[in-house]
């Protein structure tokens, strides 16, 4: 794999990590349904290494093996500003996407990005 993506500047704003990328406000509160699913890890994983560790990489570093192919590189899902957001915020980018990164809102279930964002979090920074 290629060296992990550089961890953005974190700038804070009202007590709050200023988000390049910002969800709207409604993510903000959107609650985990399985949050407390003692599966939702593991499965959340097979999802993750299904479609987004080839540009994400397998530790979530942005250091796929896509990354150098793309405009944009993936972003650190392990750094502190990524880990700032909400559960409801990363589900609402997860579904909506970003270019080059596309929405997952079909190619995986409600539950399916659900158990992806449990599993975002055991890339702690």
């Amino acid at each position: 794999p290629f060296p992990a993506r550089p961890t953005p500047k974190v700038v804070m704003a009202n007590g709050k990590i200023v988000q390049e990328w910002q969800a709207p406000e409604e993510a903000l509160a959107m609650a985990n349904p399985v949050k407390d699913h003692p599966d939702a890890v593991a499965k959340g994983r097979e999802w993750y290494l299904q479609r987004c560790a080839d540009c994400h990489g397998k530790q979530g570093k942005g250091n796929g093996w896509l990354s150098k192919g793309v405009f944009k590189p993936p972003t650190n899902l392990a750094s502190q500003m990524v880990q700032a957001n909400s559960d409801g915020e990363l589900y609402w980018k997860i579904t909506n996407g970003r270019s080059p990164m596309p929405a997952s809102r079909i190619r995986f279930t409600d539950e399916q990005r659900w158990e992806i964002v449990r599993y975002l979090r055991t890339f702690k920074p």
